[in-house]
């Protein structure tokens, strides 16, 4: 019995219990797994109590979890549900004694959000359901949020009902999901873990369970996909590399085995027909069976599954549990069988072994019978909880179809721009007309309407994705204009740079354009900031960049406040209702943008700054020079409104977005000298 009177992040107090339901008056840890609370009222059993973060990995866009109360019935109905903390970066929230105020929407919108999930079952809740009685209201301002709470909500309930007993299965289960260390000892004593030893006896020419025999064989076997039995086999590191990190197919079924003795398991049995150790040792160097190993397979009631060979990982000894743990095995591996939605997990199996040649008729067999242990085990019950798993990402796609084909349309018709440039740049009407109109539809379309202002926060979360095998994909999947920016971004920063994106598709690089066009054609006179200055300021964005990359590995909470060096969320997701000062700041950087073309894309940004790290590697560089930029000509430098353009008439094309400026003067023949004096040349 562990009564409850503190609280960290793992725990629950009777005071967060008793602001759900006054009429709580204890709190046990349940024995099965004590991340699951019982809750008492008049010494009754009332009810369940457990953290969402205890159960699912579904993580928020800031990829910090949530941690949401959940209180069930005995009946697996949710009595209750409360927000407690989420790092969400576009709500204000609470971390700690410190709260960061003033970060974005209000956050009592979520708060309301959790509050639908009182005195409902989890069985076929949706989001934005057209029936309301499995109906869920997103957040407008916060779909993917909104999103990723409810999947949280739905995973971990459902684990909790199956872990005490109530779950969506007509069968007996095996718990796959919850960890308690057990030693090498205990895991063999509850059938985690099957043994089997035989002998040989060389008088009797025969195999024999005598010990002072021969060891013939010393075999373990284990079903390993459970937590609770691999991560004990292999320590967490290596069970995590090998059933997560390594793109093994979520659905594979994967087998501990350890052998020692004479007897090889994971070589060929054609090996055996050799009787010299020379011939055996050649043979065994000739590698593996083609597809599956052939001196074992798994029987299960009528099923044979065979192990293949294909993607066989192995080890070089167990994990160091305790002193008596065996630590090496002449072979340690973890095996796949094939077909393995035919397995049944919850089910007796036998690892059955042929130790005779292929030639041998004989067909002598040893039997390794594996049980899973009782401890596992989740008895069927009769409630229905289908449609447990929340929305998945064709749910959120489809209702984004026709907004995804016009972000589609946009994308290519700014990469027809780019292809045809050569003949739009010399009909400069036409082409300063095309150039306004995708400004214009960036700002208005992409982002004002639909938000997809791709961050930095966006490109930190790929680089999750790509280093932490726990990161949750649903926060990039579950934004679809965002995922098809990104991917054009992605593709054509390696082929042009950074410009693409930069130049054509940002929504606040687009509302610094327009007004610097706007007050230029309006006759206000432009600030040129001296070159030598210039070359140093570019420099800012990447120590931004740097920062807050060190920040996110050293403090979430504070890369994320850094972030807000981005406006984008001011002036673009939020259309300026923010507090005061972050609408100051958004507003004095669109103020420099009167005089100073994209003053915050040149020195400040970011985002900017992780994209020209990588166009550095581009393939194409499709502007045009003439050999006399530079010298003696200097009109495309002047006439940069970003002062991408080097004195020596070299273009730094990760200062440059594309604007096209120069390619207009470069066909100028009225302006670019080269051409100007080729005309004089034909008239004379």
């Amino acid at each position: 019995m562990h009564s409850l009177s503190f609280a960290n992040n793992n725990l629950i107090t009777l005071d967060e219990l008793k602001s759900l339901d006054s009429n709580v008056e204890k709190l046990e840890k349940l024995e099965k797994n004590y991340n699951i609370y019982k809750v008492y009222s008049l010494n009754e059993l009332k009810g369940y109590a457990f953290l969402t973060s205890s159960f699912s990995d579904a993580l928020g866009f800031s990829s910090a979890e949530f941690r949401i109360l959940i209180y069930i019935s005995t009946k697996g109905a949710i009595l209750s549900a409360k927000l407690l903390s989420h790092s969400e970066p576009l709500f204000l929230y609470d971390k700690g004694e410190v709260r960061y105020e003033g970060k974005g929407v209000d956050e009592s919108i979520l708060y309301k959000f959790i509050l639908q999930y009182n005195n409902r079952t989890i069985s076929k809740l949706t989001i934005n359901s057209k029936n309301k009685d499995y109906n869920i209201d997103g957040v407008s301002s916060a779909t993917i949020t909104s999103i990723l709470m409810h999947q949280s909500i739905i995973v971990s309930t459902n684990k909790v009902l199956n872990i005490i007993g109530i779950n969506n299965n007509q069968k007996t289960t095996l718990d796959h999901n919850n960890f308690v260390p057990l030693k090498w000892t205990e895991l063999l004593s509850d059938g985690s873990i099957s043994n089997n030893k035989i002998y040989y006896s060389s008088q009797k020419n025969s195999l024999s369970q005598n010990s002072n025999d021969e060891l013939l064989l010393d075999v373990y076997f284990s079903y390993a996909n459970p937590i609770g039995i691999g991560q004990n086999i292999f320590g967490k590191t290596e069970y995590l590399k090998k059933f997560l990190r390594s793109g093994q197919d979520i659905n594979d079924r994967g087998f501990f085995l350890a052998t020692n003795g004479n007897f090889s398991l994971l070589v060929p049995r054609k090996c055996l027909k050799y009787q010299t150790s020379i011939n055996i040792k050649n043979c065994e160097n000739k590698g593996l069976a083609k597809t599956y190993f052939d001196r074992f397979y798994l029987q299960q009631g009528k099923n044979k599954f065979n192990f293949r060979t294909s993607d066989r990982k192995n080890f070089m000894f167990t994990r160091n549990i305790e002193d008596s743990t065996p630590r090496f095995f002449n072979e340690i591996s973890l095996l796949f069988i094939d077909n393995p939605e035919e397995f049944d997990p919850a089910k007796k199996s036998t690892l059955v072994v042929n130790f005779n040649p292929p030639d041998d008729n004989t067909h002598d067999l040893i039997f390794v019978p594996y049980e899973p242990p009782s401890r596992l085990i989740i008895e069927s019950a009769n409630i229905n909880l289908s449609n447990t798993e929340g929305l998945n990402w064709i749910d959120v796609w489809k209702p984004q179809i026709l907004n995804i084909i016009i972000l589609g349309v946009f994308i290519l018709l700014c990469s027809l721009v780019l292809y045809y440039k050569d003949y739009l740049t010399k009909k400069r009407k036409l082409f300063s007309f095309i150039r306004f109109a995708c400004l214009l539809f960036c700002l208005v379309w992409v982002g004002f309407i639909t938000g997809a202002q791709l961050t930095i926060v966006n490109i930190f979360n790929y680089l999750q994705l790509i280093f932490f095998s726990n990161f949750n994909y649903s926060v990039i999947i579950f934004d679809p204009l965002i995922v098809v920016i990104s991917i054009a971004t992605a593709i054509s920063f390696i082929i042009l740079g950074r410009g693409f994106f930069c130049g054509w598709l940002c929504p606040f690089g687009a509302l610094q354009e327009i007004i610097n066009i706007i007050s230029r054609s309006l006759g206000i006179i432009q600030f040129k900031i001296k070159e030598v200055f210039h070359r140093k300021l570019i420099y800012i964005k990447y120590i931004i960049l740097s920062i807050i990359t060190i920040f996110l590995f050293i403090d979430l909470d504070t890369a994320l406040i850094m972030t807000e060096v981005e406006p984008f969320k001011t002036s673009i997701t939020l259309k300026f209702m923010r507090e005061l000062n972050y609408v100051i700041y958004a507003l004095i950087l669109l103020f420099l943008s009167v005089f100073i073309s994209r003053f915050y894309c040149r020195y400040i940004c970011p985002l900017g700054a992780a994209l020209a790290i990588g166009g550095k590697f581009r393939l194409f560089s499709i502007l045009l020079r003439r050999k006399e930029c530079g010298n003696p000509c200097h009109l495309c430098e002047k006439s940069c409104p970003t002062q991408a353009i080097k004195n020596n008439g070299k273009i730094d094309m990760n200062e440059c977005f594309y604007c096209l400026d120069c390619q207009e003067e470069y066909y100028d023949v009225h302006r670019c000298p080269p051409l100007v004096f080729k005309q004089k040349k034909l008239v004379r």
